[in-house]
Parts: C-alpha cells; sequence; structure tokens
C-alpha cells in the first residue's frame, strides 16, 4: 500500500489519537486515522489525550500497528475442501471461533465483510479441524489495515 490512509477507510467510530508527542505516533494506525480525518469531521472518537501522553516512550497500550497487513474476503474456496459431511460441524465451530452469529457468518463467507488476519488464523485452524487440507486458500486477498 503506497497510498496514504484516507478518511473513508476509517471504520464508524474508530478511536484515533491527536497526541503530537508520543513516541510510536509515526507507527500508530490511531493517530493516522486522525491525521487523515477531514475538518468536515466535527465529532471524533477520540482517546484522551492526557491518558496518551501519560503513555511511556515504551509503548502505548493503545498503539494499532499502522502496518498494512494482508486482507482476506470469503472464504467460499475454502468450505469447498471440507468432506461434505462436516460441514455444518464447520459451519457451527466457525461461528463460535469468530463470535458471530449465522446471518454475519453468510456475510464473511461471501466476502462482503474483510477478514482480518486473526480471524484468518482462527478459520484455519477451524477448517483444519473438520477436515480441511492446508494452506486454506481464501476468496481474495488485498493489503489493508487491522483494524
Amino acid at each position: 500500500m503506497n497510498q496514504p490512509l484516507t478518511w473513508n477507510e476509517v471504520p464508524a467510530r474508530y478511536m484515533v489519537c491527536c497526541t503530537a508527542t508520543c513516541p510510536v505516533r509515526t507507527r500508530c494506525l490511531r493517530h493516522m486515522a486522525y491525521n487523515s480525518a477531514p475538518a468536515s469531521e466535527t465529532v471524533l472518537n477520540m482517546l484522551h489525550p492526557l491518558v496518551a501522553s501519560a503513555a511511556s516512550t515504551d509503548g502505548c497500550p493503545h498503539f494499532a500497528d499502522g502496518a498494512p497487513v494482508r486482507i482476506a474476503r470469503g472464504f467460499s474456496k475454502a468450505l469447498k475442501t471440507v468432506p461434505h459431511g462436516n460441514i455444518s460441524e464447520a459451519s457451527r465451530k466457525i461461528c463460535d471461533a469468530l463470535g458471530c452469529s449465522h446471518s454475519h457468518y453468510y456475510i464473511l463467507r461471501k466476502g462482503q465483510r474483510p477478514l482480518s488476519p486473526a480471524m484468518q488464523d482462527k478459520l484455519t485452524a477451524v477448517l483444519a479441524e473438520v477436515g480441511a487440507p492446508r494452506p486454506v486458500e481464501f476468496d481474495q486477498y488485498a493489503d489493508g489495515y487491522d483494524w
């Protein structure tokens, strides 16, 4: 990802940080999001500057890594590799692992919402558990941020 972060990419209600003295601000997704906010956004969900200023130079407890990651969308391809008799078990275990409802499961399966690296790891573990071969292939990949 060579382009700078734009405000349109920032999820609704994402907590931003405006602390200009933070030692990790140049690598922090929260600070990057704050810097991308246009003046027309009159209300922001913001980390209190005094709390952020109190963070040690070792790191901030609210730090969010701003490095691009590989985001996946959809796992229909991966489900096709699960033995037929294990599909319903796979669906149930995926919902449990991701803590989602069946309707959200279908949104994720179709690729309508991105799968973070942590979600990809959980899906890979569940699919392996129900008999899918590794490596697990998701439907699409793109570089993005791990919100």
